[in-house]
C-alpha cells in the first residue's frame, strides 16, 4: 500500500491517509508532501512520489524522471 498525501489537503485531510496507513497490515509506505493540496500533490511532490514508487516496487532507476 502506497499512500501519497498533501499536508494542505482540505478535501481529504492527511489525517485520514495517516489512519489508513496505521491500520494497514500489508507492506506499506506513507509519503506526506509538504504544502501539497488535493489537486497539487502529484506535481508538488513529484520527485518524492517517483522515489517512493521506485523504492516500494523495487524498481531502482527503472522509473526515470521526466526530461525538462
Amino acid at each position: 500500500l502506497l499512500i501519497v498525501h498533501g499536508s494542505n489537503d482540505s478535501l481529504v485531510p492527511s489525517r485520514f491517509g495517516q489512519l489508513l496507513y496505521e491500520h494497514a497490515t500489508a507492506a506499506k509506505r506513507f509519503v506526506l508532501v509538504d504544502g501539497g493540496t488535493h489537486s497539487t500533490t502529484s506535481w508538488r511532490g513529484a520527485e518524492q512520489y517517483r522515489a517512493a514508487l521506485r523504492e516500494f516496487f523495487g524498481l531502482g532507476s527503472l522509473v526515470a524522471a521526466p526530461k525538462t
